[in-house]
């Protein structure tokens, strides 16, 4: 298996999540087939093991702290990781 054979979307494609609302962009995200969506706020600490399996869905930080059932904020960046 290549590398773009394990990823459910490109990365031209995971763009499409940026300016959708955080809870959308991750109910999509996990519809197209990524086993792991994790939610993050612009500036939080995360690690930085690879995984071809996860996208990294960074809210613009308009929100209180989200947790796996409820959130808001707009998705400002996105990336496969």
């Amino acid at each position: 298996m290549t590398f773009s054979e394990a990823l459910p979307e490109t990365d031209e494609q995971i763009q499409r999540y940026v300016g959708m609302d955080l809870m959308a962009a991750r109910a999509e995200a996990e519809a197209a087939g990524w086993a792991v969506v994790r939610l993050l706020e612009e500036h939080m600490p995360r690690t930085m093991d690879y995984r071809s399996d996860r996208i990294n869905l960074t809210t613009d930080g308009t929100t209180d702290r989200f947790n796996a059932s409820s959130g808001t904020g707009i998705v400002i960046e996105v990336d496969n990781g």
